[in-house]
């Protein structure tokens, strides 16, 4: 989800049709096929076909959101929009993306309680 959030934001200044249907794209494959395999791998449960109902206008409201911030960072300054690819995005998702390794990384140590 990190890379995807990070993929509306790189060219903000790139509005050609092909780039935002392939971000769209991007966007539904990551968001709508998952919620459809947890339905699949949860053998079909009535529950789990609810939540992801109504999980369905969130990811499209999270969406349309990514759309408006993205014409919004299109229309900062070289300097501005600079300052906040670097210091927000980049450095933002790395220290993201490392918290998530590290979770990873000493959520496999196993303690025997010795």
């Amino acid at each position: 989800m990190t890379a995807m959030a990070i993929s509306f934001v790189l060219k903000p200044r790139r509005q050609d049709r092909a780039y935002n249907s392939f971000l769209v794209l991007q966007y539904v494959l990551l968001s709508f096929v998952s919620e459809f395999l947890a339905i699949v791998g949860a053998d079909f449960a009535t529950g789990q076909i609810i939540r992801a109902t109504l999980r369905s206008p969130l990811w499209l409201a999270l969406l349309k959101l990514g759309v408006k911030f993205r014409s919004h960072a299109a229309n900062l300054s070289d300097d501005d929009l600079s300052k906040f690819l670097t210091n927000d995005v980049i450095f933002g998702g790395v220290l993201v993306g490392l918290g998530q390794l590290a979770f990873l990384m000493f959520g496999s140590i196993q303690c025997d309680g010795k």
